[in-house]
C-alpha cells in the first residue's frame, strides 16, 4: 500500500511540476523598452481622451 501511495505522490509531484513549467512557458516577457513604450502609449491615449471629452463638453455646454 505504501509503495502505491508513494508512486501516486511522485506522479502528482511530476504533474504539478509540468503544470508550473507550462505556465512559465506561456508567460510573455516584455523588455524594459516594450514596457516603457506601452506606458507612453497609455499616457497619450488618456490625454487624447481627456481632450476629446473637454471638446465635447465645450461644444455641448
Amino acid at each position: 500500500m505504501e509503495h502505491y501511495e508513494t508512486e501516486q505522490q511522485m506522479e502528482l509531484h511530476n504533474l504539478d511540476q509540468r503544470m508550473r513549467n507550462a505556465y512559465k512557458d506561456t508567460q510573455r516577457v516584455a523588455s524594459k523598452d516594450d514596457a516603457a513604450r506601452a506606458s507612453r502609449m497609455r499616457f497619450r491615449a488618456a490625454c487624447l481622451l481627456a481632450v476629446l471629452i473637454g471638446l465635447l463638453l465645450a461644444i455641448f455646454s
